[in-house]
């Protein structure tokens, strides 16, 4: 069998030389065939995720995966292959994630014989290697091992002294020319200069090999590296020309074969880079070009964010009308949060509103959030003084914590599925008192009825609640949620809700459209969110209720109205 490096040349010498000595012809594998181990190089470690076989069939790759070191990526496959001359590319979707790899066969002389390149997960991009294998299923026990010359790199780095530091590091670089903690060391030379204020010729130069280094990986690599080194640069209020001389390449290597969601991080990068440099001006082409970005991510997002069919309601029981509240604390950036979303928007899916209603509240956990606002902060506040709301996520079902729904996407089935059987259990209990509501939007104003009935226990201490609620925002989160459902915006009438002291009332609270887009966005400037970083479209609202006991925090009716389409503008 030919070896991966082997030229088509070389393979029709051969296939010539067979054919002189009067042996029947055989046709030469293709250069990709063969099981193939995948192999992550981290900074610290390396990580064998995959195996993947590969042959030829009717003259096209087919590719499957063999094993997978993590349990939680036993479910891997490839959905897709490609080849050339030069490559090999391939997608596994495994997790409830896509993994993007793109591998080259080593040039001539290189030390390296095996195929290299990179591999794209979420939001990173990091160096990966395919070495052929006789194995037949990965050990998670020795899939990964300690990045090779990971105590020299440590030592190298810790030297305080700039040129002792700069000569360690390039005798590393010597010893160590190739893989992630070479790459990883670049980067940190260059980012330590930055600090250091280092000469300008000294930092393009350091930029320049670090891109070249990077480019052996391939030019999605390369890409990558233009953009680490523009985040750099734009580190320093100094180098604002640099960041846009790299922000500007990285520009300029777009081509139609990357994705959405790489043309979008390049643009928002030279965005980024435009504003430092007070160019103001030439990001206004960029906007229309990112906007049909975004939708193209928003529609790709929505068909996998459930990586499940929720199932359909199940009929109620008995002859119970509770409306059962759910409470989901989450955040942009949290990433154990994504389980409890995604199984909050199958919740979303399955249940109408005559049986759940839902709502949305953002946190800065473990960052700034910009879809978090005073009110759910305030929200948040009250169920973690009761003892039920530690961090994020939380969910509530009608008071009480549903607990242990936090994870990756592979959780979120788990997770709705504990949904869906603590629920059972409430829908069938009876409410204490009746809530119904109704919400009209005039003139700039919302203008909210609600009336209370048959409560069985009023008091200072039991609330009504009335709650706006955005259907849908469109937020890119560094978790990877890219839509966000039943955001809660504001509480009308006030967070602490109104006292219900008669068993029935009617209660008339009106909320201001131009309102309520001022007091979000104050909200965001003082908390240093940039104008470009604040959702504010305040779209397809919608006006929830709920009666709650304070003391018990047991939530005892719930009810839900549409408004359709509000604007955001000063009317």
């Amino acid at each position: 069998m030919f070896t991966v490096h082997t030229r088509p040349a070389a393979w029709v010498m051969a296939l010539a030389g067979v054919l002189a000595l009067g042996a029947v012809p055989v046709r030469a594998a293709a250069p990709y065939a063969g099981t193939w181990k995948t192999t992550i190089q981290l900074p610290g470690q390396n990580i064998s995720l995959f195996l993947i076989q590969i042959e030829e069939k009717d003259g096209k790759p087919v590719a499957k995966v063999l094993s997978a070191a993590d349990s939680n990526l036993k479910d891997g496959a490839v959905k897709s292959i490609k080849t050339d001359a030069k490559s090999i590319h391939f997608d596994v979707e495994a997790g409830g994630g896509d993994f993007a790899f793109a591998a080259y066969y080593p040039k001539d002389g290189a030390k390296n014989k095996n195929p290299a390149g990179s591999v794209a997960f979420a939001n990173r991009r990091d160096i990966v290697e395919l070495e052929r294998t006789d194995l037949k299923e990965l050990d998670p026990q020795k899939a990964s091992t300690r990045s090779p010359g990971l105590a020299d790199a440590q030592k190298a780095m810790q030297i305080k002294d700039a040129k002792e530091r700069e000569v360690a590091v390039n005798q590393f670089l010597d010893k160590y020319p190739e893989g992630g903690i070479s790459f990883a060391m670049r980067v940190s030379m260059l980012a330590r200069a930055v600090q250091e204020s280092g000469a300008e010729a000294d930092l393009r130069g350091k930029a320049d090999k670090l891109v070249e280094f990077a480019a052996t990986y391939g030019p999605e690599m390369k890409l990558h590296a233009l953009q680490i080194v523009t985040q750099i640069f734009l580190s320093s209020d100094k180098l604002s020309d640099l960041a846009l001389a790299y922000a500007q390449q990285a520009e300029k290597a777009l081509d139609e074969s990357l994705t959405a969601g790489q043309q979008m991080s390049v643009l928002k990068l030279l965005a980024a880079a435009l504003k430092k440099s007070g160019k103001t001006d030439d990001i206004k082409p960029l906007k229309s070009r990112m906007a049909k970005l975004d939708a193209v991510l928003d529609e790709e997002f929505a068909k996998k964010a459930i990586p499940f069919k929720p199932e359909s309601a199940k009929p109620r029981v008995g002859e119970s009308n509770r409306v059962v509240l759910v409470e989901l604390f989450t955040g942009v950036t949290c990433p154990p949060c994504v389980a409890a979303d995604v199984a909050f928007d199958a919740l979303l899916q399955s249940h109408n509103p005559a049986d759940v209603v839902m709502l949305q509240y953002h946190l800065h956990i473990p960052r700034p959030d910009p879809l978090t606002n005073e009110d759910s902060a305030s929200r948040s506040e009250f169920y973690r003084l009761k003892g039920k709301l530690k961090g994020t996520p939380t969910v509530l079902l009608d008071g009480n914590e549903v607990e242990e729904l936090g994870g990756g996407r592979p959780q979120a089935k788990a997770s709705y599925d504990k949904l869906i059987q603590t629920l059972s259990g409430e829908l069938g209990s009876k409410p204490s008192g009746q809530l119904k509501l109704s919400a009209k939007q005039a003139a700039g104003k919302i203008n909210i009825h609600a009336t209370v009935s048959d409560l069985k226990d009023p008091g200072e201490a039991v609330r009504l609640h009335l709650v706006l609620v955005e259907e849908v925002v469109h937020f890119a989160g560094s978790n990877g949620q890219r839509l966000h459902h039943h955001v809660v915006r504001a509480f009308p009438g006030g967070v602490k809700g109104i006292p219900l002291k008669e068993a029935s009332a009617s209660h008339d609270v009106t909320a201001s459209i131009a309102g309520l887009h001022k007091s979000l966005n104050d909200y965001l400037a003082q908390n240093k969110f940039d104008e470009d970083s604040r959702p504010l479209d305040l779209k397809n609202l919608k006006v929830v209720g709920f009666i709650q006991n304070e003391k018990t925090q047991e939530v005892i009716q719930a009810a839900q109205t549409d408004l359709g389409e509000s604007k955001s503008e000063t009317e």
